[in-house]
C-alpha cells in the first residue's frame, strides 16, 4: 500500500467521524455532580454514560442538554439539534473524556469541529462540515 490511511488511528478504532476534542480535565466522565446542569440534565447524563460509543453529550447556554449514542456522527449530530433550536451549544462529553472548559472561549462547538472521515450518511443541509 504506498498511498496514506484516509483514517486517523482515532477515527478507526474509536468510530468518530470528527476529530476527538481533547480530554479538558475539568471533571472526570463519571463525575456526575460536576455537571453544570440540573438534576434532571445529571440524571440525562447518567443515561448517556450507559449508552454505546461512539457518543457525545452537549449543554446549551440555557443549561439543557442534547445527547447522540452509537452513531459516528454523534458530535455534529448534538451540535446540529443545538443549531436547529437556534441556541448556542458546546461539547461536555465525547465517548467517556469530558471535553468541557470553564471558559466559552475554549469549548467545542460547531465551528471547532473537524472532520476526519467521510460521512457515513447523507446529513441534512444544517449538517456541519
Amino acid at each position: 500500500m504506498d498511498s496514506a490511511l484516509s483514517l486517523s488511528h482515532e477515527a478507526r478504532f474509536n468510530g468518530h467521524r470528527y476529530a476527538l476534542p481533547p480530554d479538558s480535565g475539568f471533571a472526570a466522565a463519571s463525575d456526575v455532580a460536576a455537571l453544570p446542569l440540573s438534576e434532571k440534565g445529571r440524571e440525562r447524563y447518567q443515561y448517556y454514560l450507559k449508552q454505546g460509543a461512539p457518543k457525545a453529550f452537549a449543554i446549551t447556554e440555557k443549561r439543557g442538554w442534547f445527547l447522540r449514542s452509537d452513531d459516528s456522527e454523534a458530535m455534529a449530530v448534538v451540535l446540529q439539534h443545538c443549531q436547529r433550536a437556534k441556541v448556542r451549544c458546546w461539547l461536555y462529553a465525547v465517548d467517556d473524556r469530558v471535553v468541557w472548559a470553564r471558559e466559552a472561549e475554549g469549548r467545542t462547538d460547531a465551528g471547532k469541529l473537524r472532520r476526519v472521515a467521510p460521512p457515513t450518511r447523507a446529513l441534512s443541509a444544517a449538517a456541519i462540515d
